[in-house]
């Protein structure tokens, strides 16, 4: 800890913050103390959520499955994750710590702090195997095969995010996708953790706004731990007790000086003064409702968790996004009451796209019906495979696309639809954009600020629904499960 004032330091306990529950012991200290031992003396609100983060149950297992750090840039988070993740293969037995970042150049710089640990720190050098520097497989590996592994999701999206501790810092850029590339692999791990470090959310972050809003909630999270320095919104940008509110590391290694320097230079731009305040305000970025296609306050008003379609109206469509990653099953019908439905049938995560083909049998063969491909769409990189295997195509042609996207913008606004909350579509609506196509507007992949593929699968699929549900016969819509293949 270096004090740049003797006056006054930012907050050392977060604005909201949630524990887990059934913590009988605590690690941190241990973390705390290696920490030192490196030449990483740590403020008290570092060593706080270390204590915090790593409490232990009765059985040994970490209390926390997930931990959310929220803040500020240049506080001081990533010391956090710097004595985690050495604490993590020196004293916890992590055979694998994946730290991602979204940019290569964040990555990177973490891996060069870790790497000046090897070198400078004796106790922890003499562990080291190895340092790999071969670009995008940087990686440390200490003798007896524990590995500590730097990727950025930018140049490996949703690829390599395993490990019993995995870090997804700067969260606001984190996409379902490598959520879901990940969480699976964690289901034997009794010792596993997730962390998500952060500043505040941008408009389209909506993976982080899911945890931020479990974080905040009174709803039960019984294995969340949760820190976030900031503000309500509406908060002065000027009032000097919010900057300090929303930074930890103000007067210790941030100066006030600096931080008025910084709000006069990003006064006067309507975009900068917005950066200002959700870097140093830690005030989410505000949805600008009036320019989304879809308002996702409206969105969110046809959530239905248990909407589900009838069998004969059901409709199946494919889309893949343009890194051709992952992959969207989605599907549309009509509801017993007559409201249309969409809703993502299944999520195709990297690891599982060897098996595209297969689901897409499966999944055509037990709802008997053909596999919507939208024009244009990457998905059509597996055509002629799935034609092999006997598919049934159904390929909108342009003008169906845009005949598409008209009428599911259309039943969202006359409130004619309802869909299950689901966070890939959730997250697509919130960072959709448009294109003109003629006279009318489409979705655009270039534009928009997400994985549009679950709600472009969606809209096509919408676009096949007969107008009326069939009589109801007791034979409702296919279990996820059924039909699923092995990974």
């Amino acid at each position: 800890m270096s004090l740049l004032s003797d006056v006054r330091i930012g907050a050392q306990v977060p604005t909201w913050t949630r524990s887990p529950v059934g913590v009988v012991s605590s690690a941190g200290d241990e973390a705390v103390d290696l920490a030192r031992a490196a030449g990483l003396e740590l403020d008290a609100w570092q060593q706080w959520i270390l204590r915090e983060a790593l409490g232990e149950r009765a059985g040994g297992t970490w209390a926390a499955f997930e931990a959310a750090v929220i803040m500020g840039r240049q506080n001081g988070k990533n010391a956090v994750l710097e004595a985690r993740e050495l604490a993590g293969v020196v004293l916890f037995g992590d055979d694998l710590i994946t730290h991602t970042a979204h940019r290569a150049d964040t990555t990177m710089e973490h891996f060069r702090r870790m790497e000046q640990y090897a070198d400078e720190f004796e106790d922890f050098g003499r562990l080291v195997q190895r340092v790999s520097k071969a670009n995008g497989n940087e990686a440390i590996e200490l003798k007896g095969g524990r590995r500590i592994r730097f990727v950025s999701r930018a140049r490996q999206p949703g690829r390599g995010f395993s490990g019993s501790c995995v870090v997804f810092d700067e969260a606001l850029y984190l996409s379902p996708d490598a959520i879901g590339a990940i969480i699976p692999t964690l289901a034997t791990r009794s010792m596993a953790q997730v962390w998500y470090t952060s500043s505040a959310p941008k408009a389209e972050s909506m993976t982080l706004r899911n945890v931020i809003s479990r974080g905040r909630g009174d709803e039960p999270d019984d294995r969340l731990f949760y820190a976030e320095w900031g503000n309500e919104a509406g908060t002065d940008a000027d009032d000097v007790d919010a900057w300090y509110a929303a930074n930890p590391g103000l007067g210790i290694r941030i100066t006030e000086e600096y931080i008025r320097s910084e709000r006069r230079l990003m006064s006067g731009d309507p975009d900068l003064e917005a950066e200002f305040v959700r870097e140093r305000v830690g005030i989410a970025e505000q949805d600008d409702e009036a320019t989304r296609p879809i308002p996702t306050a409206m969105w969110a008003d046809l959530v239905d968790g248990q909407s589900t379609p009838t069998d004969g109206s059901l409709r199946l469509a494919l889309d893949v996004p343009p890194a051709r990653t992952s992959a969207t099953f989605a599907v549309a019908g009509v509801r017993g009451d007559g409201l249309t439905h969409v809703s993502e049938r299944r999520h195709v995560p990297p690891p599982q796209m060897k098996d595209l083909v297969d689901m897409a049998v499966a999944l055509t063969q037990g709802h008997n019906t053909p596999l919507i491909l939208p024009p244009g769409s990457p998905a059509k990189a597996w055509k002629a495979d799935l034609v092999a295997a006997g598919v049934v195509l159904d390929e909108l042609t342009p003008a169906e696309y845009a005949e598409a996207c008209g009428a599911i913008h259309a039943k969202v606004l006359d409130g004619g639809m309802r869909h299950r909350g689901q966070p890939s579509l959730d997250n697509a609506v919130a960072g959709l954009a448009t294109r003109a196509s003629g006279d009318v507007e489409t979705w655009s992949r270039r534009s928009s600020k997400a994985n549009i593929a679950p709600f472009v699968a969606a809209t096509c699929a919408l676009l096949r629904v007969p107008d009326a549900a069939p009589p109801f016969d007791g034979d409702w819509f296919v279990d996820l499960d059924d039909f699923d293949t092995e990974d």
